[in-house]
């Protein structure tokens, strides 16, 4: 009986490294799975996969629903855009590991800006280039609370930062980005927003949404 307790600490170091390592391996196989989700996206190569029930899948939305263990197509999408951002780096896998640490949810947080990076939009900051960005983003992810890396986020894509206690803020958003059919319509409506921001920082949804309707109204007088 003695012996078996003096195993029992170095049996709790080996299935506590099991765990971890284990545990690795799977936040590195959610990234991996994150840029196959980009690229069946991208391709749109959901339309020629069958359901479990046998049929084709009819939407995006049903696809990765059924096949990727997500609670909601927004989810999804998220999973879509960590992808995206992977698919925008030269060599990814090098990547994984970091992001292993870092999480999906502070990934998914730091997305945009890997991907105007490669799409070789203008930041705030002096960092250029996918690579660059994505290694010194990943870093400052790894080192601030997930409220404080979203708001540099905010202020890194040149939007106003969020008032402190404001639960209201960018909701019309969220509502309107829910009524987009798939993410290239989300895109465009989050690239509209961003551009109006860059005119009025500190615009909110409803406002910047109703000056540009203003805008296309009055180049389409009597439409």
């Amino acid at each position: 009986m003695t012996a078996d307790l003096d195993l029992r600490p170095a049996m709790a170091q080996r299935l506590h490294d099991e765990a971890l390592s284990l545990g690795a391996t799977v936040a590195r196989d959610v990234f991996r799975l994150a840029l196959i989700a980009w690229q069946i996206h991208e391709d749109r190569l959901w339309q020629y996969l069958r359901l479990p029930i046998g049929r084709l899948c009819g939407t995006e939305e049903e696809y990765f629903e059924a096949y990727f263990d997500v609670d909601s197509w927004r989810t999804a999408a998220k999973r879509i855009r960590i992808g995206r951002m992977l698919a925008a780096l030269p060599e990814p896998e090098k990547y994984l590991d970091d992001l292993a640490h870092v999480g999906t949810a502070k990934a998914e947080m730091i997305a945009p800006l890997v991907i105007e990076a490669a799409e070789d939009r203008p930041l705030t900051g002096a960092m250029t280039g996918p690579a660059a960005v994505a290694t010194a983003w990943i870093a400052r992810a790894r080192n601030m609370p997930a409220t404080a890396l979203r708001e540099a986020v905010r202020l890194e894509l040149g939007r106003a930062p969020r008032a402190t206690g404001d639960a209201t803020e960018d909701r019309p958003l969220v509502t309107a980005r829910g009524w987009m059919p798939d993410l290239e319509s989300q895109a465009l409506l989050e690239d509209a927003m961003r551009a109006y921001r860059k005119m009025e920082p500190t615009g909110r949804f409803v406002g910047l949404l109703t000056a540009a309707l203003m805008e296309f109204l009055s180049s389409h007088p009597g439409g």
